[in-house]
């Protein structure tokens, strides 16, 4: 039997939940809501637990972000999908990075909207998968521990049982530990049983160190960007059932000859790295094909970024340009760079706002659309957060500072 999904659709205007409501009404595998305002919404979320929440962005009284933090504590497993227009992106931003699904526009087809809820939808049978493995495994019936191989010298993966060249090798190394080091037995078991019939083999693998690392081999060759998203959402949910806060770093291999036991301590080392130099209690790491990856990957974002101002900057799309999970862009370039993507973001707009107003002609409004503020309200906080001053008054500064070094040239070419 189809399983039905409760979808909570959230709305000021009603013609806006009136049409959603006519659009998904004929789907069979959805049992419809909705709510006028932020606080109708939280009134039915605390008598009725909800899969998938559709809601706008801005509303009188509460925003949608501000519901976003309060669905968050009443039914943290239920996802949340924005509407949106396409001035509000610094709002989508925001809502990303407080954990937002993902966001529709309010201009996109009727297609895009169900193409956006199937895969909200598609996210949360997955992880009702991930809950019902880890229920098994962590009750105590999880099979019995999975035998390693030890890996020495110059083995490499043709020396491995049920390799064959000849079919092309897709494979990942996948180290997973606590802050303290260490694969829990639990997780062992799980994680070649998640991605089941993607698999055609798996072989638990031992370090020269003693350390546990997966090697997974797929039938088709997927990007790590997929792996790192997929299993970012597992770690989170064996944080809620367990409280085990658990990191990974994977490495692609797609050579058959290549050396396991220098991939091996690659991966390691680069564990141990993050571990000790990471402000989070957990990660998802991807290594690529060595440092000069991610410094050129990070040249790349810096270059969209500035010339994309005025865009859609979250990592959510940043991500969707660079074929990277978000969250793993955000640390790539935290670690090479020293600062996160938001920061640098911020940084770069305010530059361009400072280049901007060098022209006296230029008006506070017209600069702000400039670097992707459609909310005068939200520039406002952004000015005063970065400078201390209002948007006039940081604007007098720059004039202030222009004339002033304007002076200092007059007076050296007198």
């Amino acid at each position: 039997m189809e399983r039905v999904f409760r979808v909570l659709l959230v709305d000021d205007e009603a013609c806006v939940t009136d049409e959603l409501s006519l659009l998904l009404g004929a789907r069979t595998d959805l049992d419809l809501y909705t709510s006028s305002s932020a606080l109708n919404a939280l009134a039915v979320l605390k008598r009725t637990r909800i899969d998938l929440m559709i809601s706008d962005i801005r509303m009188p009284g509460m925003s949608g972000l501000e519901l976003l933090r309060r669905v968050r504590q009443e039914q943290r497993d239920c996802r949340v999908v924005f509407l949106t227009g396409h001035a509000d992106f610094d709002y989508v931003f925001e809502a990303m990075r407080n954990g937002a699904s993902s966001y529709i526009l309010k201009t996109e087809s009727d297609q895009e909207l169900n193409a956006q809820i199937d895969k909200a939808l598609e996210e949360i049978r997955k992880e009702k998968q991930i809950k019902r493995l880890f229920h098994t495994f962590f009750s105590g019936n999880g099979g019995e521990s999975v035998k390693a191989i030890r890996v020495t010298g110059e083995m490499r993966l043709t020396d491995l049982p049920g390799i064959d060249p000849a079919r092309g090798v897709h494979g990942t190394l996948l180290y997973c530990a606590g802050k303290e080091g260490g694969m829990p037995r639990n997780v062992q078991g799980v994680i070649p049983k998640y991605f089941g019939e993607e698999l055609v083999g798996q072989q638990l693998l031992e370090t020269q160190s003693g350390a546990l690392v997966w090697l997974l081999l797929w039938k088709e060759e997927h990007p790590l960007s997929w792996h790192s998203s997929v299993l970012e959402r597992l770690l989170n949910v064996v944080d809620d059932l367990e409280g085990l806060k658990l990191s990974m770093v994977m490495c692609a291999i797609n050579e058959a000859d290549a050396v396991l036991a220098a991939l091996l301590h690659r991966v390691e080392e680069t564990f141990s790295t993050l571990s000790a130099v990471s402000l989070e209690d957990s990660f998802v790491y991807t290594l690529g094909d060595g440092p000069a990856q991610s410094v050129n990957l990070c040249k790349k974002l810096q270059s969209y970024i500035q010339e994309h101002l005025k865009d859609d900057l979250s990592l959510t799309q940043l991500g969707n340009l660079t074929g990277y999970n978000g969250d793993y862009l955000n640390r790539m370039f935290r670690m090479e760079t020293g600062e996160s993507l938001g920061r640098y973001i911020a940084v770069c707009k305010l530059e361009r706002l400072r280049s901007l107003f060098q022209d006296p002609q230029v008006t506070i409004e017209w600069a702000a659309k400039q670097v992707g503020f459609a909310s005068r309200s939200y520039f406002n906080r952004f000015i005063k957060r970065e400078t201390g001053l209002s948007p006039s008054a940081f604007q007098a500064s720059v004039k202030q500072l222009r004339e002033e070094q304007g002076g200092k040239e007059t007076r050296k070419g007198g």
